[in-house]
Parts: structure tokens; C-alpha cells; sequence
């Protein structure tokens, strides 16, 4: 039994696509399974990859050095590389997220305004039979 979020894959998902593939009668219904089905497990492998990419600078950091200076100096501009600058770097991106996000809510709050006056204008416009 797995605790939520621990499966290292979707494999009821990718049961679930193969027995599809296993039922498919034409080509067409072959054809549908594989462009509903991988696309999803294509993007899932390219996340993947881009985490371990991003994820392995810190198994350097997994050694820590002697009592060499050099080497503990090497080490914390490794740390601060591998691992805190990532985490600023994605600090100020959804900082600018918020704004920017922020922004266009209340861009979407005006226009619902101005669209429910209009359409209040508009009603009052209808003359009474």
C-alpha cells in the first residue's frame, strides 16, 4: 500500500493505457489511446529529467570537506550555487508571479464591474409592454 504521494509512477494509469491499447479495434481508436495516453507520460518523463538535472549538483554537497580552507570555501560557493541560489532565484520568480497575478485579478474584478453596469443600463433601456 502506498501513502499518498509516494508512487514513483502513475502505474494504475499506465495499466489502464495499456489495456486500452490492448482493447483498440481500428486504427483510430489505436491512434486516439497513444495521443491521450503518453503525451502525459512524455511531459512526466521530462519533469523528471529536469529534477534529477537540478537535483544533482547537491550530491556534491553530500561529502563535506576537510580541514582544507580552500576545500570549505569550494564547498559553501557549491552550496550557495547548488542550493540556495536555485531557491532565491524561485523566490523571486513567484513574487513576480503574485503581482503580475494580482494584477489581472483586479483587471478581471474591473471588467466584471463594467460589464454588470452595462448590462443594468441595458436592461433599464427595455420599455415595459
Amino acid at each position: 500500500m502506498n501513502i499518498e504521494g509516494t508512487e514513483l509512477i502513475a502505474e494504475q494509469y499506465i495499466d489502464a493505457l495499456i489495456a486500452r491499447i490492448n482493447t483498440a479495434l481500428t486504427l483510430s481508436d489505436l491512434q486516439q489511446a497513444v495521443e491521450d495516453g503518453v503525451q502525459p507520460i512524455t511531459g512526466q518523463l521530462e519533469i523528471i529529467a529536469w529534477e534529477i538535472q537540478m537535483l544533482s549538483p547537491l550530491l556534491a554537497l553530500l561529502n563535506p570537506p576537510t580541514i582544507d580552507p580552500a576545500k570549505i570555501v569550494t564547498w559553501i560557493t557549491d552550496f550557495i550555487t547548488a542550493q540556495i541560489a536555485p531557491q532565491v532565484a524561485a523566490y523571486h520568480k513567484h513574487v513576480a508571479q503574485l503581482a503580475a497575478l494580482t494584477a489581472k485579478v483586479a483587471q478581471i474584478e474591473s471588467a466584471v464591474d463594467r460589464a454588470r453596469d452595462r448590462i443594468n443600463d441595458a436592461a433599464g433601456q427595455i420599455s415595459r409592454v
